[in-house]
């Protein structure tokens, strides 16, 4: 149905294109001759074309009108096909849209399902969980109970035995400074491991086991004289904190047997603990020994469980002990080294070989025993650079040969690039020329033997290094000493002044009078008219008698501080006694 249209529409666009493009004129060119004729012709040939196009234009438009007629239809009969083809489809996409939705319900229907059966099934896991939680609580605070009643019942145990203690440490002020007396002080403070107001609760406390060392890496070194004036501080601390009287050569040792014993013990837990731990290496290694061929066995983890035996540790040492006693003693015409030597040619030995050791004069002290400075670590003594003793001549020389060398490096590099000349020059041409394998350090050996003879003056040509001065080194140590010894002069009379003025004020609070209504013949009064002197003499007099004062010691305070009577002398260094009877 469309091609035979189609066919139709083609014919009459046809027709209507040969009806356009008619000739309309003659092609005859006009000659003078037959004018007259040709105008004659002409007139019937335009009435008879006129009449021609009138018909022509008639059937045109008859035609065009029938055209038109039938694309109207046939626009008509395509609308509506067309309105057919839209409402079929339509329908269609309907139909598959209806489809599409029906499925995607479907899907979430589905999937609201499985939702629902998640959430129920969640819901009984949460309370389950819940319940095993509930139950974990129960058991915990039953386990939490019965640790706390345990922790209490220990707790009661430590406050009945505080309990049975408290008569012994529960005191009072004036109970505790009567315990505070010379002596205990001194047995509190002079010596290692000292205790006051209980007995020593070991006989060999370890405290030797806890020693450590630590070398002290600082980048500024002390010199000679700064050393040797910290040793005179030290000296002196000790002779004014140190009662020398107190601590006989029994008490001492006493004291250093007891520390040797302590000593001896840790040395004993300490080889024995090497030796447990070499003993368990070489039982692992004889258990994974790999074959050849054979892929190796991974070597476990050393357990160290074993090390908290002390028991066994004390045991397998005491037992070296016995083996080989030149790991622990230096004994009678032996020397450290000799004991080293021998040690380690017996590393593998347990017994020891040899002639007759005798009797031991010392326990070993491997950290010490080699060094001459009696310390673990070597002390490390800055040197102060010798002065420059040239002559300006000498100096001048230099600097002239400092820049002859510059000027011919600088001709040397030339015009070459900067960058080019720093890459080629080496390190060596930037460090002095130092060989670092024919170095020694200057010890001043030669300074040191100037004036001296050698077998004279043997014992001075042998003094260590550290220990070498010069009249520069004493004469400033002395110095030192002597602006300490004025600056603690000016805080002690800074102290009198304000220990002074308070009694002052006091006075005149409590009294109701100054210094001068007090009576002339008053121990405040003639403490008050003290020097400084005197009251320093005085100090010096009270730290050094600690309450018990000789005649010796009146007589030598009578001296120096003539503005108190010896009977004034006595009561003022008595104060405590008297105060506590």
């Amino acid at each position: 149905m469309f091609q035979g249209r189609y066919q139709m529409l083609r014919a009459l666009q046809i027709n209507n294109a040969s009806l356009s493009t008619a000739r309309l004129y003659s092609s005859t060119p006009v000659t003078l001759e037959g004018d007259a004729a040709a105008a004659k012709l002409q007139t019937e040939e335009q009435i008879t074309q006129r009449h021609k196009i009138k018909l022509a234009s008639l059937d045109y438009n008859q035609r065009r009108a029938s055209y038109k007629r039938q694309v109207s239809a046939l626009r008509i009969e395509y609308a509506k096909e067309i309105a057919r083809q839209r409402a079929s489809d339509k329908a269609e996409q309907e139909a598959l849209q209806k489809e599409l939705t029906r499925r995607r319900l479907e899907r979430q229907f589905q999937k609201n399902t499985q939702t629902a059966k998640n959430m129920l099934r969640q819901k009984e896991l949460r309370e389950q969980r819940a319940k095993e939680f509930q139950e974990h609580l129960e058991l915990m605070q039953l386990e939490r109970d019965a640790k706390n009643e345990r922790f209490q019942k220990a707790r009661q145990l430590v406050v009945d035995e505080l309990e049975q203690e408290a008569p012994l440490w529960l005191t009072t002020a004036e109970e505790v400074e009567a315990a505070f007396t010379p002596e205990a002080e001194q047995l509190l403070w002079a010596r290692p491991n000292g205790v006051l107001g209980a007995p020593n609760p070991s006989l060999d406390c370890h405290f030797w086991q806890q020693e450590t060392h630590t070398w002290l890496m600082r980048r500024t070194y002390k010199s000679q004289r700064q050393v040797l004036l910290d040793e005179l501080e030290d000296i002196a601390y000790n002779e004014a904190n140190i009662d020398e009287s107190f601590w006989t050569q029994e008490r001492l040792q006493e004291l250093e047997q007891l520390e040797d014993k302590a000593r001896l013990r840790a040395m004993v837990r300490s080889i024995g603990r090497i030796s447990l731990l070499r003993r368990q290496k070489e039982l692992l290694e004889e258990q994974y020994v790999t074959a050849e061929g054979e892929v190796p066995k991974p070597m476990p983890v050393p357990n160290f469980q074993m090390l908290q035996n002390e028991a066994a540790l004390e045991k397998e040492g005491a037992q070296i002990l016995l083996e080989d006693p030149t790991k622990f003693f230096v004994f009678e015409g032996s020397t450290a080294s000799a004991s080293d030597r021998r040690q380690e040619q017996n590393d593998e030995i347990s017994t020891y070989v040899g002639p007759t050791l005798g009797s031991p004069i010392a326990l070993r002290d491997p950290l010490r025993e080699h060094s001459h400075q009696g310390t673990v670590f070597p002390q490390i003594i800055g040197k102060i650079p010798k002065p420059d003793d040239r002559t300006e001549r000498e100096k001048k020389l230099q600097e002239r040969e400092e820049r002859m060398w510059a000027a011919a490096q600088a001709e040397k590099m030339g015009d070459m690039d900067i960058e080019l000349a720093a890459q080629q020059q080496t390190a060596e041409d930037l460090e002095p020329d130092i060989n670092y394998d024919e170095f020694t350090f200057d010890f001043g050996d030669e300074d040191w033997a100037k004036g001296l003879d050698p077998i004279a003056d043997e014992h001075v040509l042998r003094t260590p290094h550290e220990k070498r001065y010069k009249e520069e080194d004493i004469d400033w140590v002395v110095d030192k000493l002597a602006s300490q010894v004025k600056h603690l002069e000016q805080q002690f009379v800074q102290d009198m002044t304000s220990l002074k003025r308070t009694f002052e004020s006091e006075l005149r609070q409590t009294e109701g009078h100054e210094i001068a209504d007090m009576p002339v013949g008053s121990i405040e009064a003639a403490l008050l008219s003290l020097s400084d002197a005197e009251l320093l003499a005085l100090s010096d007099l009270d730290d050094r008698c600690g309450g018990k004062v000789s005649d010796e010691d009146l007589n030598d305070a009578e001296k120096v501080i003539p503005g108190l009577s010896r009977e004034q002398i006595k009561q003022v260094l008595t104060r405590d006694e008297t105060a506590s009877t």
